[in-house]
């Protein structure tokens, strides 16, 4: 497995919100993370990235163990996080917001590195000089996964990209992650509250409730209505 979460109990001061969480990640494989709000999806994916460190438990990350290392090695890794609410940086053009996440890529790399993401979201190209701030919600979105993209990462953490945009908005950046996945042949943790979008999209599905998963399987067997409302 590419990333193997084993029994993780993390928290904020002494409020423990993942009690006992485990799932896996294989290689070039979108995994999906549904549940409620305040279920602890978040968490566990700033836990997976190291902005938090587990209480108990492991995180493997291509068998080596990574819980309480710090995030900037987990980037050097190949490990990449989108966090919720885009991530871009609003008073700096498109072009440097890109070059900011290619901060740590060798020079040599950087221009082959942007030309695939601006081949991936064309719009960027169109409007690389434009302040992201005055972007749509939709095209922030597309600039926080392309400066996740140009480190070439071998694992994506997304947080709700999804979060706040209108439905086909919706659909065209869930196709690009899907497109992310086969272009790159990048693993993908996905936590998402559009269900019905994730399950189309995932390999498999674990669902969250109250820091546990309560379950674990093929997204096809979540697609009952009535089988989502008994795990929620």
């Amino acid at each position: 497995m590419l990333l193997d979460v084993r029994e993780v109990v993390a928290g904020y001061g002494k409020k423990t919100v993942l009690h006992g969480i485990s799932l896996e990640v294989g290689e070039e494989e979108i995994v999906a993370m549904i549940g409620h709000n305040g279920a602890g999806k978040t968490t566990l994916l700033r836990t997976i990235f190291g902005v938090l460190h587990p209480r108990e438990g492991e995180i493997r990350y291509r068998g080596a163990r990574i819980d309480g290392r710090r995030s900037a090695l987990n980037v050097r890794e190949g490990i990449a996080f989108v966090p919720q609410g885009h991530g871009v940086f609003p008073d700096l053009s498109v072009l440097e917001n890109l070059e900011l996440g290619a901060h740590t890529v060798q020079k040599a790399e950087v221009a082959d590195r942007l030309e695939a993401v601006f081949g991936l979201f064309p719009i960027l190209r169109e409007r690389h000089r434009q302040g992201a701030g005055t972007l749509s919600g939709g095209q922030q979105q597309m600039l926080a996964l392309g400066m996740a993209l140009v480190l070439r990462p071998q694992l994506l953490l997304l947080d709700e990209p999804s979060l706040g945009l209108a439905p086909f908005l919706v659909q065209r950046v869930l196709e690009a992650v899907v497109e992310i996945n086969h272009r790159f042949k990048t693993a993908i943790l996905l936590v998402e509250q559009n269900v019905k979008q994730a399950l189309q999209i995932a390999r498999r599905v674990y669902v969250m409730k109250v820091g546990q998963v309560v379950y674990t399987g093929a997204p096809e067997s979540l697609a009952q209505t009535q089988k989502l409302w008994q795990l929620f």
